[in-house]
């Protein structure tokens, strides 16, 4: 028999997670379109879609993708629209949309993914017989949850990130494009030194993240583990507001959660502090976790403001936050209750009538291949709602 190595036991759980779900779905009345189904990406990678449905109107999901026994994707589905056995959703990780049709028997589900390039590659996928039921249960499974919830051990940490770097090591191609062998030798001695104690995922994300991202390649990345996350997202709580970031700087735009709608924050006020931690120093280390191609900050900024609320909880992840803004008026403090992560909905910030940003600067872009360009910008500055 093959031995299972400590470093598949992600992937295990969530084999584990859709076992479990097999298993309880025959004791379920399901909505005919959710549930598991899965079939081959360009004939060499197997793809899981799941869908479920938290109320008639609203679907919820993810897609996972497999090379061999490699989990290769793990992303989140968002915009999620079921019509006349029709289905479309969005994969913001990867800025790519799914456009596809289910047959009459809804067994199979036939469409075409749009790349970020407007290229389009078909998918076939059926739904699996032995599943009627989509991906839930973590929730009412508390064996599952407690067992999501357990650290890991600081023997199976020290493993699984030599087993990380030793990966690294054997298959990236540039590894030291941008930072040296020395300079990434001693991120992962210091790394392992800080792997003294059990630790939840969460923890040990924050650990490893920025040697990866030290790396300097967007295509190189790591992610919490899709059941994990689920479970976040089910039964934690997260920052309230919704902030737009920049230069190390943050801004509110608005606050999310009934609780927090007379928050008194108008939007455009800078954020000083969030429990008493400078928002420079927050946004200094979440920046540092998140990868990106060479020194390229953009796709760092895009990224934070995209899933600010995810990544500032592995360092806060409390239940209130006391704020310290600056207002029109003068600096002021206001403590907001966390909301659960169905209160995140994202808004176009282009279109917020509550607030508008502008402001006059000059921004060089540096390509160290070919000299500087100096490009001139008319950005946004704050404008309140009141003018």
């Amino acid at each position: 028999m093959k031995k299972i190595s400590i470093p598949s036991k992600s992937g295990l759980i969530t084999l584990w997670v859709l076992c479990l779900l097999y298993q309880h779905a025959q004791s379920q009345t399901p909505n005919a379109y959710t549930g598991i189904w899965g079939g081959n990406f360009m004939e060499q990678f197997k793809t899981v879609i799941l869908l479920d449905q938290a109320d008639q109107s609203t679907y919820f999901g993810k897609i996972m993708m497999y090379s061999g026994e490699n989990l290769i994707q793990d992303d989140e589905l968002s915009n999620i629209s079921i019509d006349s056995n029709k289905l479309s959703f969005y994969i913001a990780a990867k800025e790519t949309s799914f456009t596809g049709t289910f047959n009459e028997m809804l067994t199979e589900l036939s469409g075409k993914f749009i790349f970020p390039d407007n290229s389009k590659h078909p998918l076939l996928v059926n739904k699996y017989k032995e599943d009627s039921l989509a991906v839930n249960s973590i929730r009412d499974n508390p064996s599952l949850r407690e067992r999501l919830n357990l650290d890991a051990s600081m023997e199976e940490l020290k493993f699984d990130f030599k087993d990380l770097v030793e990966k690294l090591k054997k298959h990236h191609p540039r590894l030291y494009a941008y930072t040296s062998e020395e300079v990434f030798s001693k991120q992962v001695q210091n790394i392992d030194s800080q792997l003294n104690q059990d630790m939840n995922p969460e923890q040990y994300y924050l650990r490893i993240a920025p040697l990866i991202a030290s790396v300097k390649c967007s295509h190189t990345r790591i992610r919490l583990p899709g059941p994990y996350r689920f479970f976040l997202h089910e039964e934690r709580h997260f920052f309230p507001l919704e902030l737009f970031i920049l230069d190390k700087k943050a801004y509110s735009l608005a606050p999310y959660g009934e609780a927090n709608a007379g928050s008194g924050i108008d939007p455009g006020s800078e954020i000083i502090s969030i429990n008493n931690m400078p928002v420079k120093r927050i946004i200094s280390e979440l920046l540092s976790i998140i990868p990106s191609e060479g020194n390229n900050m953009t796709t760092k900024y895009q990224e934070l403001n995209r899933d600010f609320q995810s990544y500032f909880h592995m360092l806060d992840p409390s239940e209130s936050f006391l704020i310290a803004y600056d207002s029109s008026v003068a600096a002021e403090t206001v403590r907001l209750k966390a909301c659960v992560y169905k209160e995140l909905q994202p808004r176009d910030r282009l279109e917020l009538s509550s607030s508008i940003f502008i402001r006059s600067c000059i921004t060089i872009m540096k390509i160290t291949s070919a000299g500087q360009i100096l490009v001139k910008r008319s950005a946004m500055v704050r404008n309140s709602a009141k003018t």
